[in-house]
């Protein structure tokens, strides 16, 4: 099995919303996370979704170090938000010109076989064979990255015919028409080389239904389920791993790096695959949070410690806090029902508090079911028996459009105990059992 040698991250300049004010300081960044771990770290450009390629040009000679300078993945095909017409279609000289002024060291073909699929016309192999033809004389690899699967990468074996050496191609995430095992497993068993385009988007995809608008934000999606993809990825043998887009890793202004780039790279550079049951429910909660007390008025937390309900007072701290309620996850152990390593049953509580208002007597009683209920209706969203995100498609594979929390197969509340209220505090604990399969979650591959 080829191990994985090369990752790419999406930048982005876009006018009046995103603005990087040093393309270096963002790579550095990067490289720090990667701490050696693999051989390729490259970026892949887009100024103002590359419409106008003179401005792509001259933002890519003004900020990426010339030709010997930070190596990128340039998109040269791409389908784009249009009926028309597809939004990057370069030319060979166009390529050139930009390897004048900028280190490319792959060419990127962007989900265009599904663009032509879904507007119905007719995809322009003899483009395609052009660029092979340009990339094999001039020592460049392609990476083909496809989100409908209808035939499509089946058309792509024959397009690459002759050049298969060279070109990548990939599974994105965002797509509707199967789940991102299933999807690399597809183009792992169709192409010597293989990847996967890991992105937020895959969030959006799944919260289309007008009653999810409020939180379809891709910056919603836990960084647990993005590094579960990348993982899974990464552990059936992909060689290239694409993630994206950029705002999700960085500031939008600032440049600066979030907690997410800094946790995919740790996860990506060790023997685990998928952080603890507990945070992955807790960051769920987080990013579906509609209906309960605002978002921002609850204190998070997966540490148990931090409150102590029964023979200790709760932790005192919770009260200097600005927040009145809180939610906070934690395992309360796992078993195996089976005895066998491959299945496991691990229970997670969610405790939910709400503290003592002066507004309104017994206002922290209310908030408290509040917070119950929200609980109760994310949890529900994911168990096995939920209605489908999708009621009219099915997956490619034939299977139902459920929702899935990565890396676990089921989820259903269990048990709820330990419901009470004082003067001080209104609190409930709610069991959730997580069905998940120990055997993925560490990989030998380090």
């Amino acid at each position: 099995m080829v191990n994985l040698n090369t990752l790419v991250h999406h930048v982005c300049e876009k006018t009046g919303d995103i603005h990087i004010p040093d393309v270096a300081a963002v790579y550095a960044q990067i490289i720090a996370a990667n701490d050696g771990k693999y051989a390729n770290i490259l970026l892949l450009p887009e100024y103002n979704g590359n419409e106008v390629f003179a401005d792509l040009l001259a933002w890519l000679t003004d900020n990426f170090g010339g030709p010997t300078g930070i190596p990128i993945m340039l998109t040269v095909f791409e389908g784009g938000p249009y009926a028309d017409h597809v939004v990057t279609q370069l030319t060979a000289n166009q390529i050139l010109q930009v390897m004048a002024v900028a280190n490319v060291k792959w060419l990127r073909f962007f989900e265009v076989k599904s663009w032509y699929l879904a507007h119905s016309q007719t995809f322009p192999t003899a483009y395609v064979a052009t660029i092979l033809a340009f990339c094999r004389t001039n020592n460049l690899k392609v990476f083909w990255t496809e989100y409908k699967v209808d035939h499509v990468f089946q058309d792509i074996q024959g397009y690459i015919a002759g050049f298969e050496d060279i070109v990548t191609v990939g599974f994105s995430t965002n797509s509707g028409e199967l789940e991102p095992w299933d999807g690399f497993n597809l183009v792992k068993g169709l192409f010597t080389h293989w990847g996967g385009s890991v992105q937020s988007w895959y969030w959006e995809t799944r919260h289309r239904l007008p009653e999810l608008a409020a939180v379809n934000d891709p910056q919603n999606m836990p960084v647990s389920w993005l590094i579960r993809h990348a993982c899974l990825c990464r552990n059936i043998g992909a060689e290239v791993i694409q993630f994206e887009p950029y705002e999700y890793f960085f500031g939008k202004i600032d440049g600066k790096a979030s907690q997410s780039l800094a946790f995919l790279h740790y996860y990506l550079n060790s023997a685990m695959s998928a952080m603890q049951g507990s945070t992955v429910i807790l960051q769920t909660l987080m990013g579906e949070w509609q209906y309960g007390p605002d978002k921002t008025d609850i204190f998070w937390s997966n540490n148990p410690i931090e409150f102590a309900f029964g023979a200790q007072p709760p932790a005192p701290d919770f009260f200097k806090m600005k927040e009145k309620n809180a939610v906070f996850c934690y395992s309360l152990g796992s078993s195996s029902l089976t005895r066998k390593l491959w299945l496991k049953l691990e229970d997670v509580a969610v405790q939910v508090v709400a503290k003592a208002a002066d507004t309104a007597i017994g206002d922290n009683v209310l908030r408290r079911e509040s917070l119950k209920a929200e609980v109760e209706r994310i949890i529900h969203m994911y168990d096995v028996l939920a209605p489908l995100w999708n009621t009219e498609y099915t997956y490619a594979n034939g299977s139902p459009c459920r929702r899935r929390i990565p890396g676990i197969g089921d989820v259903v509340i269990s048990a709820e105990q330990s419901q009470g209220e004082d003067f001080n505090l209104a609190r409930t604990l709610i069991q959730v059992k997580c069905k998940f399969y120990p055997r993925s979650i560490v990989t030998s591959q380090v």
